[in-house]
């Protein structure tokens, strides 16, 4: 029989990219593989399968700088690739192995085939179950099977990982091939950073010749084993995981903390299941780099899509402003337009700035605001991002920020200096707020207007009275809750005006813009005091801004999306109830949560986002209610919260102890508590 090994490669790799070209012992993985099973073993022909795309040229062009034979085909349905290189070559016998297992012994390809010779079997491996280190597999397998298996698989996996289907539906002939100890614990494969310095370790102590057999491999790893820094990872994992979660641990080697916002991090919604990455959305649906849609019933881009996804007017205005530039040497007009558009819905208002975050908005605020009141020390109430003024609270009392943030909140790199200069005070505690305005040098004051519950009778108004006699600035963040309830900030349902307001997330549906709008004689001390920006005057924020606000006004977003939220807290009573499954619902009408009253609420949440997530639904304890989630997506969620709600009574409600084998990774961290 005509017998050839392919070895698939490509670049790209998602969580060591481009490891096939790494170097190994003066050449290139893929090479020095190839250079040793072309050398010994007893095949026709060996042969790398790359894919067709242009991203894969560069390891075209170094395979033909080594002389190395390839063939190339498709990129995502590898199967039909090795069907392509059997009918190019006439294999009838196939060697699967891949250009991450660059210590392969060729010798056991030779010793496989002896024993496939005198069996005469369909398909054979050395991973079922695995004897051998995890890099030393082999797979063999005749044309016939390998065409069956083309012409019947229809599942994505199945195409990409070329053999499961084989294995999983087929009538075959099989043979395992093993050693007479197992070593599958041992990991000689290379997939992540840690694969690559272990190998290298390994090959040190081979030394140059390249002739080494899998037993020199073994008793250098065995004797090695604690200096290898990748033998924790489990065998297969990267099959196992999503692409986007592939992705996800390379980031955390690259990035800190592996993104730049931390309720976008997998690890505070389902660990190991929530997908990290998206190619594109639409509306309220969101598709992650496995091509899977699903439903946003959850953050909607962390409250900044009111609207939906990619809407399309938005997109438009947006379009223009790149289109004539969104910087040059002169100013964008579209920001004066957007400040008299803001300044027509504050009408107490007189004079506006404009950044492109939440938390630097807070900091202008701030800063403004410390200048008008002479006075440097601030009185606060949830959660103003990032700065260190505000993580500055945790110097005096290490967990003042608990209730407003999250618990443990470090404050290394913050100068200890800022000590003592803000002090906490409780939403709708007139006590705590009183204790607060009352410490020496109180010169601001810095609120959420209302989120998780509506403010007490007469506590913003209190709030507002003693701003006013103590001659303290009063700024009401609206970062979150503006737009939601009212067309602009949601103080207005209550009657109360600050100082200052600062809007954020909503203000452009998703693209970078915020606003502090403030009352003249106020934001006057902004004029002179140093706050400047060189991406605060580009043009693509104020172009969003404005057809966000247009938009907004003409379907009355606003009342849309609070009777939509009135209507999902309804509705969560009633599936809470039906199912004894008890929950306490919270937030604003257009901001809903709520929370399990369990002791085990946390891996219960985890389980439900977990549970959601196989109806292909992204779904937290919190949803952002958007224009775009129209009444049949609510009921398509609302169909498979009942069934998840059922499913947590049946299996864990009312268990004392929760059974950890239901979740599929670790449980939740918890993240910000206003959000929780």
């Amino acid at each position: 029989m005509r017998t050839f090994v392919f070895i698939q490669a490509r670049l790209g790799s998602v969580r060591l990219a481009d490891k096939v070209t790494l170097d190994l012992a003066g050449s290139p993985m893929v090479v020095f593989l190839y250079s040793r099973l072309k050398e010994l073993c007893q095949v026709d022909d060996v042969i790398v399968l790359i894919p067709e795309s242009h991203s894969n040229d560069p390891l075209a062009d170094l395979l033909d700088n080594y002389s190395v034979r390839y063939f190339r085909g498709s990129e995502a349905d590898v199967l039909r690739r090795y069907r392509d290189a059997a009918d190019k070559f006439g294999a009838e016998l196939v060697i699967r192995v891949t250009a991450d297992c660059p210590l392969l012994d060729p010798l056991i390809i030779n010793e496989m085939l002896s024993t496939y010779s005198s069996n005469q079997v369909d398909y054979m491996s050395n991973t079922s179950p695995p004897t051998f280190p995890d890099g030393f597999d082999v797979e063999i397998f005749t044309r016939t099977v390998l065409i069956e298996a083309d012409e019947q698989a229809t599942d994505p996996k199945d195409r990409e990982h070329v053999t499961p289907f084989m294995r999983r539906n087929l009538s075959l002939e099989t043979r395992n091939f093993t050693l007479r100890r197992d070593y599958s614990w041992l990991r000689l494969t290379v997939d992540q950073q840690e694969d690559y310095d272990a190998i290298k370790i390994i090959m040190n102590q081979l030394g140059p010749d390249r002739s080494f057999k899998v037993e020199d491999v073994i008793t250098v790893a065995v004797n090695k084993v604690d200096e290898l820094p990748n033998q924790l990872i489990k065998r297969n994992e990267g099959a196992q995981m999503s692409n986007g979660q592939k992705l996800w641990e390379r980031a955390k080697t690259k990035i800190a903390g592996g993104n730049m916002l931390l309720s976008k991090r997998p690890e505070l919604h389902c660990p190991e299941q929530w997908p990290p990455y998206y190619s594109k959305a639409n509306g309220c649906w969101v598709w992650d780099l496995d091509e899977n849609r699903l439903l946003d019933m959850s953050l909607m881009g962390v409250g900044t899509s009111i609207l939906g996804y990619s809407y399309e007017p938005i997109n438009m205005a947006v379009k223009r402003a790149i289109d004539n530039s969104v910087v040059s040497s002169l100013n964008n007009y579209l920001e004066l337009e957007l400040a008299e558009r803001l300044l027509d819905l504050n009408p107490w208002a007189g004079l506006v700035k404009f950044a492109r975050t939440g938390g630097e908005a807070n900091l202008i605020a701030l800063r403004i605001a410390r200048a008008a009141s002479g006075r440097d020390r601030v009185a606060f109430c949830g959660y103003h991002g990032w700065h260190d003024w505000y993580l500055s609270a945790n110097f005096s009392k290490s967990d003042n920020l608990d209730i407003h943030l999250f618990n443990g909140v470090g404050v290394d790199g913050i100068p200890d200096a800022l000590a003592d200069l803000v002090v906490p005070f409780f939403y709708n505690d007139f006590e705590s707020f009183s204790t607060a305005v009352s410490e020496p040098d109180i010169g601001v004051i810095i609120m959420e207007v209302c989120r998780s519950e509506e403010p007490a009778n007469g506590f913003l108004e209190f709030i507002r009275q003693e701003a006013s006699e103590r001659g303290i600035v009063l700024i009401f963040d609206e970062c979150t809750s503006g737009f939601r309830e009212t067309f602009g900030g949601v103080y207005s349902k209550y009657g109360i005006v600050p100082d200052i307001a600062v809007y954020g997330k909503a203000l452009g549906n998703g693209h970078a813009i915020t606003a502090i709008v403030g009352t003249e004689n106020v934001m006057d001390y902004g004029k002179t005091n140093f706050i400047s920006s060189t991406f605060w005057s580009e043009a693509i924020g104020p172009a969003a801004a404005l057809a966000t606000l247009s938009e907004m006004e003409n379907l009355k977003s606003w009342e849309i999306i609070s009777e939509r939220g009135r209507l999902i807290k309804a509705k969560w009573e009633q599936i809470s109830k039906s199912e004894s499954v008890k929950i306490a619902i919270a937030g604003m009408s257009a901001l809903p949560s709520f929370a399990f009253s369990h002791p085990n609420s946390n891996k219960i949440k985890t389980l439900f986002t977990q549970a959601m997530l196989e109806k292909k639904i992204l779904a937290t304890n919190l949803l952002y209610v958007s224009v775009a989630h129209e009444q049949p997506y609510l009921e398509q969620y609302f169909e498979h919260m009942a069934d998840t709600f059922k499913f947590i009574k049946k299996t864990v409600w009312d268990e004392e102890e929760f059974p950890d084998q239901l979740l599929r990774g670790p449980e939740c961290m918890n993240g910000l508590y206003r959000m929780n």
